[in-house]
Order: C-alpha cells, then sequence, then structure tokens
C-alpha cells in the first residue's frame, strides 16, 4: 500500500513538475524527484528544506512540488514511527499548501484539480486539500495532547 502510494506520489510529482517556475527552483525540484526516485528520503528531505527556507518566494509549481514532496515524507517518515520528523513534514505540507492557495486560489485549485485527475489514472484519490486538512486537524490534535498537563 505505502509503495502503491509514493510510486502515485512520483507520478503526481512528474505531473507537477511540468509546470515551469524558476529555473534553480526548477533545477532542485527535478532534484528531490530523483532523489525520491532513488529511495533517498534524506536528500529529498534535505533539498525540501532549502526550497522551504525560501517559502515566499516560491513559484505555484514549486509550492505543488513541496506540498507533494513533503506529504510522501509524512508518509516515510511515519512508516519508520518518526513522529517528530512525521509532524514537521506535516506541518510543512499544510504550510506550503496553503502558500500556494494565498498566492493564487485559482491557480492553486486548478493545480490541485489537475492532481487529482492524474492520480485518478493510476487508480488512486490524491485529493490535496482533502489531505491538507486533514493534517491541519491531525497537528492541531498533536499540539493539544502534546501541551496537555500530567495528570
Amino acid at each position: 500500500m505505502i509503495r502503491k502510494l509514493l510510486s502515485i506520489c512520483t507520478i503526481i510529482f512528474a505531473a507537477a513538475a511540468l509546470c515551469s517556475c524558476s529555473e534553480s527552483q526548477e533545477k532542485t525540484c527535478d532534484k528531490i524527484a530523483k532523489a525520491f526516485e532513488k529511495g533517498n528520503d534524506t536528500e529529498a528531505a534535505d533539498l525540501c528544506a532549502r526550497l522551504y527556507a525560501d517559502l515566499p518566494h516560491c513559484s505555484m509549481k514549486t509550492l505543488g512540488d513541496l506540498t507533494v514532496s513533503y506529504f510522501t515524507l509524512s508518509v516515510i517518515h511515519s512508516t519508520k514511527a518518526d513522529d517528530d520528523s512525521t509532524y514537521e513534514a506535516m506541518s510543512r505540507m499544510v504550510k506550503c499548501y496553503d502558500a500556494a492557495m494565498k498566492q493564487d486560489p485559482t491557480a492553486a485549485k486548478a493545480m490541485w484539480k489537475h492532481m487529482a485527475e492524474e492520480s485518478m489514472n493510476h487508480g488512486q484519490t490524491f485529493d490535496v486539500p482533502m489531505i491538507a486538512d486533514a493534517f491541519r486537524t491531525q497537528l492541531q490534535l498533536h499540539e493539544i495532547l502534546d501541551n496537555k498537563a500530567p495528570e
């Protein structure tokens, strides 16, 4: 199941790569995709962090790539029972999603719709807005539980 999900994420990532972005961002996005293809999630995470550090200046395409990449990283980290990294990836996925929606809601919705259509062509549904909402809820619950005083 996870292998199929990662495969679909790679396909969606490749489809999102068809959109244009700055040359430097595009090169980094390509490196992220290649790192995932090689199974090198540490390299992918490092490359994502570089782009994430400049989130306000990311193109719509880059925000889409980062959203998918951080979703993929959250799945990878959760399979390794690495809760801190899982929640960090979930948080960054939501922030990338929100940044895209803030930058250009119409273009972002079209991009999410395209990703969903691409995933359906491969027998899986990848509904980015639904995932972002689910992650947002999970992160809120996690924060509440972490801040709960010991009894």
